[in-house]
């Protein structure tokens, strides 16, 4: 196998990982206990974590495409 091969499913499967918990933190900020139960701060960290995984996803949807 070569290294491109390799690397392009890694990066699919990375990918996979990355959206599945992105969709658990999207159901987790529209539960009713996040957004008006949860800590400030907590749903802050969510929102941050779901921004940066969204961020992640973007590039390596990029570099998928490059390949």
């Amino acid at each position: 196998m070569s290294i491109v091969t390799d690397s392009t499913g890694r990066i699919r499967a990375i990918t996979q990982e990355l959206e599945k918990t992105r969709n658990e933190l999207s159901m987790a900020l529209a539960k009713p206990e996040c957004s008006g139960g949860a800590p400030d701060s907590e749903r802050s960290r969510i929102t941050d974590l779901h921004r940066r995984i969204s961020g992640a996803l973007s590039a390596l949807h990029g570099e998928a495409r490059d390949w």
